[in-house]
């Protein structure tokens, strides 16, 4: 062999194993570089996935709960006002029937009394004619003296005793009357009662929210800071 011939034999074998190894060790650097790159997408498609806005799984659940249980309080208080207020129409219309049945008395109580009265005076009519016959039948002058006399007192009780009558009659009318004054003042002031109980609860509800969403927000913003490092 040609001494030149073997020199540039020797040289042409280095020069291809140089190439290759350069293109073996390209290769190389280009699959680490995909490798890397795809490990990064991965990373940030799994960050991405485990947060939002800026929060971890477990602190949008603590969010979540502050909000669901504030939630639910609000709309108890609503509940517990709608039902106050069913109870007190409830209670109100039973004073007004009640009222009504007072009422009824009161003119049952007149109509009795003015029946009672009326009664009494046809009894003292008898009475005073059975006087007039007794006398009579005795030869009495029943239009003078005594016998005129105890006539008069028959009429004078018997009127008396209608008076009273319908007197008494009419306190009892009016004392029922006052019993249903009462009673729809009563019914009045329970559904007052209820009303101010169903505003007072909806007003807590409204506030129970707006404190339960303000407390979400300033947990929001403590996730917030203690993710980006501040203490």
């Amino acid at each position: 062999m040609c001494p030149v011939t073997g020199t540039a034999a020797v040289v042409g074998g280095t020069v291809a194993a140089s190439a290759a190894a350069a293109s073996a060790t390209a290769v190389g650097a280009a699959s680490a570089v995909a490798i890397g790159t795809a490990a990064s997408a991965t990373a940030a498609a799994a960050a991405t996935s485990a947060t939002f806005l800026g929060l971890t799984s477990f602190q949008l659940a603590s969010l979540a709960v502050g909000l669901i249980g504030a939630g639910i309080s609000g709309v108890g208080m609503l509940q517990q006002g709608q039902a106050a207020q069913k109870q007190a129409a409830y209670q109100a219309a039973i004073e007004k029937n009640n009222a009504v049945i007072a009422e009824q008395k009161a003119t049952r109580s007149r109509l009795i009394g003015e029946q009672d009265r009326v009664a009494r005076l046809l009894l003292t009519g008898q009475q005073t004619g059975q006087i007039d016959v007794a006398l009579a039948a005795n030869g009495v002058e029943v239009g003078t003296g005594t016998a005129f006399a105890l006539k008069q007192d028959a009429k004078i009780a018997g009127l008396e005793d209608s008076r009273m009558i319908a007197h008494n009659a009419e306190v009892t009318a009016l004392s029922f009357e006052a019993e249903a004054g009462s009673r729809n003042a009563q019914a009045s002031l329970t559904l007052l009662a209820g009303q101010s109980q169903q505003r007072a609860s909806t007003t807590g509800a409204f506030s129970t929210l707006l404190s339960g969403a303000g407390s979400v927000a300033n947990k929001w913003y403590g996730f917030n800071r203690q993710n980006q490092g501040f203490a």
